[in-house]
């Protein structure tokens, strides 16, 4: 396979060039999308891939935008430190072009809003909270002055990435968000077309679900609902890639809504534990390739390890155990690993559990997506019993 990704001058229009365009795309966008969308989760992307090559060709800036967002998503995906030239390069002519068109009718175009929501996430990932913000002001202002996100539904896709990034800001940095959208109802009812059912009280087993506020609680019931339904033994089931999204974005929007990680500590040690919680495990849904995070959730990390360190009642020794497994799959760093295997090792000791078997079924009793969470759960689970045989 083929590590660096070709660029080729697609505003050309001989059919040679083209081509060599749509050929190099099609190589890497696999990979690439694969970090977005997760094969193992969504149905065929064949219909993602198309939108991105449409993207390529519908003006200059929209070309010179999506090369550089690959470029940058390319070098994720195969582990190189430095954002390469190319994509610099070709994200210095996006924004050049978006500059000629700010007197013109062209300056609110999708293809200017996608390359400032780019530049959004670009920020982000290079720690830049205050360039962020601003363009942040920016892309908020542009969607206000086309009349809001409903205006922009044409593109149901571009909308949906505009929520994400809104979303990654608010994670980050504990800001309430900008935009708010919640088609959880629409897209649970599309999704019953493939016997999806949102959970009701009774698929949670946590001893304390019902003293959560019940705003929490139905948040808690759509994400279990919608792991059940992944996890089904009699029929895997995948989502079409955009209605994942949709799911996603309507779950965080409301996670956001219900407590900004940056307000006041919430009142309820039981609440703020399950907020946390829920919030870390909708981080392993965001942009990730081969068990490695594009975006570092420090502020999420920050809140999990202080509500753990409140104390949580030992009778919930099962959720802050998949508390810690989520936590340690997600958010938490290389740094946390010391205490995060004393405590499970702890946690493990007093309910008695002695394999992986018997801990992925503890586990399965809250929020848990098999097809991604297993293989870094397992490997979590050998490490901190290795630990613990090594410390005895």
């Amino acid at each position: 396979m083929n590590r660096d990704f070709k660029f080729v001058d697609g505003t050309k229009t001989d059919k040679s060039t083209r081509r060599a365009a749509l050929s190099h795309a099609m190589k890497d966008f696999t990979f690439v999308l694969e970090a977005v969308y997760p094969s193992v989760l969504c149905l065929s992307l064949d219909r993602i891939k198309s939108y991105w090559i449409q993207m390529m060709y519908i003006d200059k800036t929209s070309y010179h935008c999506s090369l550089a967002l690959m470029a940058t998503l390319n070098g994720f995906v195969f582990a190189r430190e430095a954002e390469s030239l190319e994509a610099i390069q070709h994200l210095g002519k996006a924004v050049g072009l978006i500059n000629q068109k700010l007197d013109t009718t062209e300056a609110l175009s999708n293809s200017s809003i996608a390359v400032v929501n780019f530049l959004i996430i670009r920020e982000i990932f290079r720690g830049e909270q205050s360039s962020a913000g601003i363009h942040l002001k920016g892309l908020q202002k542009m969607v206000r002055l086309r009349g809001g996100l409903s205006r922009l539904e044409d593109d149901r896709t571009l909308v949906l990435k505009i929520c994400k990034t809104d979303i990654d800001y608010a994670f980050h940095y504990g800001s309430s968000t900008g935009f708010y959208r919640d088609c959880m109802p629409q897209a649970a009812k599309e999704m019953a077309l493939n016997e999806f059912i949102i959970a009701d009280s009774s698929a949670c087993y946590g001893p304390n679900f019902n003293k959560i506020d019940p705003f929490l609680l139905r948040i808690l019931l759509d994400i279990n609902g919608l792991a059940n339904w992944f996890n089904r033994a009699d029929k895997r089931h995948k989502a079409e890639p955009d209605m994942l999204q949709e799911v996603i974005v309507s779950v965080c929007y409301r996670l956001v809504l219900f407590h900004a990680l940056g307000g006041p500590p919430l009142e309820s040690v039981l609440d703020a534990a399950y907020h946390i919680g829920l919030t870390a495990f909708m981080t392993t849904l965001f942009l990730q390739f081969d068990g490695r995070r594009f975006l570092r959730y420090t502020l999420v990390s920050r809140c999990l390890k202080d509500i753990i360190e409140r104390g949580i009642d030992e009778d919930d020794s099962d959720f802050i155990l998949w508390l810690l497994f989520i936590g340690g799959i997600s958010v938490l760093e290389e740094a946390d690993q010391h205490w995060v295997l004393l405590e499970i090792s702890h946690i493990v000791r007093l309910l008695g559990i002695e394999n992986w078997v018997q801990m992925r079924q503890l586990l399965s009793q809250f929020p848990w997506i098999s097809a991604i969470h297993n293989e870094p759960g397992k490997a979590l689970w050998e490490t901190a019993a290795t630990s613990y045989i090594q410390n005895s």
